[in-house]
């Protein structure tokens, strides 16, 4: 279900959709809701009664670590309506009270030995596509065992009469949040078996370090198609071992050179779409993308001030052209001073 950018819809209308949905609802977009005032109570919610979610935009919302760590209050309304015909019919029965009170005992100590989960984090163990981009004040505390619990089996309901396999994350959008930090991506580096998109534009907390965590795991090399750093400043040498990706953005990454270029980009890459508007490159570079980006289709580097020659009358350049369909085009963006 998608309402995403729906200023009509408010807090009870999800509640109640999450809700009469329980055993089918497995996407949910509910990007940029501004009817929605308590968006703890909404993940609350999703926590009860969808804990089987595999798709979920909660971009531009307001939440906290404590919106996704703390205990659901719907968990704790559903058990009381369960308990009460349960009381109505050992009455019925006519069961004498000390029988009921060593009951009420085991099932006490039953809870206390194996707690249900009950957050957000530790019921919510089927995401495969989370967007949480906007979320400026979550933090690592929160996201490491998000991530990690997406790894691990977790009890079976009635309703799914299986385990699906525990493949982890496969994309994840943490743009603008900028608390996120380099523990998050080693967290990404552990548990996520089969990454496809990473986004992390204008996280600022986050530096190199976390960056090659994620390119050194062998799982992200295979299959990690889409990262975007935009505006990451403090990355200006990555070097990144991702064989399988196709999209690439270092835009704003102002530090960006050449040299910096020729390190992390290598034959061995197949990316077709490249992003490095607004960095410190030159012509230098042109050269060396249509030497060892042979399948390059779109190429955006606007505001680049050290490329002298913005055509395509440069020879490899020109080669790398004509060598490939007219259907299947390199693309420039050369533009000084427009957007990328």
């Amino acid at each position: 279900m998608d309402f995403g950018n729906n200023p009509n819809i408010s807090d009870e209308a999800l509640v109640t959709l999450l809700r009469s949905n329980s055993a089918t609802l497995r996407t949910l977009h509910v990007r940029n809701c501004t009817g929605v005032k308590d968006c703890g109570k909404v993940v609350q919610a999703i926590a009860c009664y969808t804990p089987h979610i595999e798709d979920l935009d909660l971009s531009k919302w307001k939440l906290d670590d404590n919106s996704l760590l703390v205990r659901s209050s719907f968990i704790e309304g559903t058990k009381e309506k369960e308990k009460e015909p349960e009381t109505e019919t050992e009455k019925e029965k006519g069961k004498d009270t000390e029988r009921e009170k060593e009951q009420e005992e085991e099932s006490e100590v039953t809870i206390i030995i194996e707690p249900e989960p009950t957050s957000f984090v530790d019921r919510c163990r089927s995401l495969r596509r989370l967007y949480l981009a906007y979320c400026s004040s979550l933090t690592d505390v929160a996201m490491v065992p998000l991530i990690r619990n997406q790894a691990k089996e977790r009890p079976v309901s009635v309703m799914e009469g299986r385990r699906p396999p525990r493949v982890g994350l496969r994309v994840l959008d943490l743009s603008r949040c900028s608390e996120i930090g380099n523990r998050t991506l080693t967290a990404i580096a552990t548990y996520c078996s089969h990454p496809k998109k990473l986004y992390l534009a204008y996280c600022p907390s986050i530096s190199e370090e976390g960056i090659d965590k994620v390119s050194e795991n062998s799982n992200s090399a295979r299959n990690l198609r889409v990262l975007n750093l935009r505006g990451i400043r403090s990355v200006h040498a990555p070097v990144l071992r991702l064989e399988g990706l196709v999209e690439l953005c270092l835009s704003e990454c102002d530090k960006i050179s050449d040299e910096h270029l020729k390190r992390a980009i290598t034959p061995s890459h197949m990316i077709e779409k490249l992003k490095l508007s607004h960095t410190l490159i030159s012509d230098a570079t042109l050269d060396h993308l249509a030497l060892t980006c042979k399948g390059l289709r779109v190429l955006k580097a606007s505001g680049c001030a050290n490329i002298s020659h913005p055509t395509l009358d440069l020879p490899n350049l020109a080669i790398l052209v004509r060598a490939r369909p007219i259907s299947c085009h390199l693309t420039y963006l050369f533009c000084t001073t427009g957007p990328s």
